[in-house]
């Protein structure tokens, strides 16, 4: 099963890399998300680049956007930066991952995966490394778990989430507070 499920995230991740060929051959790539929900029963990704991000930023300004600092611009830069896939990361609705997404529901029917067990997050770690090699342009970027988009905004404005091992282990509390949250609800 895990095999064919690394099998599955490889072949989605070549395509979807393959289908933002573009972005990765002119772009100064600085994070690569993987987002899914806490159930784990989805994947999309995003790319985060610089140039994207200069645009969202004149963007922001233009809209008469400020920000405290007595640099506007780069204010701006610095808190739109990991504020979300939905500001000018490329390829958040890519539908490269369609393949292994069916592949997930197959297995959360059949009983093979629980929904909440982090099965995504534990896949894709286990392949980082091939992954980082399938991607060009993206040898120092950062790669990012995020259970919504949310959660990269939080990242950013946490102080004590400074570091990518902190803000997986932040994300880790995330779950257990969401599935605590849920047996609450239930009861």
């Amino acid at each position: 099963m895990n095999d064919e499920f690394d099998n599955s995230l490889i072949n989605c991740l070549q395509r979807f890399i393959k289908e933002q060929d573009n972005v990765f051959a002119n772009e100064n790539v600085y994070g690569f998300a993987f987002i899914y929900p806490p159930e784990g029963q989805s994947l999309a990704c995003a790319i985060g680049t610089t140039e994207r991000l200069e645009e969202v930023v004149y963007k922001y300004i233009k809209l008469g956007y400020k920000n405290s600092d007595t640099n506007n611009h780069e204010g701006l830069k610095e808190w739109l930066k990991w504020s979300g896939p939905e500001d000018g990361w490329a390829g958040l609705h890519s539908d490269a991952f369609s393949e292994l997404n069916a592949f997930l529901q197959k297995l959360i029917k059949e009983k093979k995966i629980k929904l909440y067990s982090d099965y995504l997050r534990k896949r894709i770690t286990k392949n980082i490394k091939k992954i980082r090699k399938l991607a060009p342009n993206c040898k120092d970027c950062v790669f990012l778990f995020a259970y919504d988009f949310f959660s990269l905004e939080l990242a950013n404005y946490n102080k004590r989430i400074n570091t990518i091992e902190n803000y997986l282990k932040w994300q880790k509390e995330q779950i257990k507070a969401e599935s605590l949250s849920n047996l609450i609800k239930k009861m």
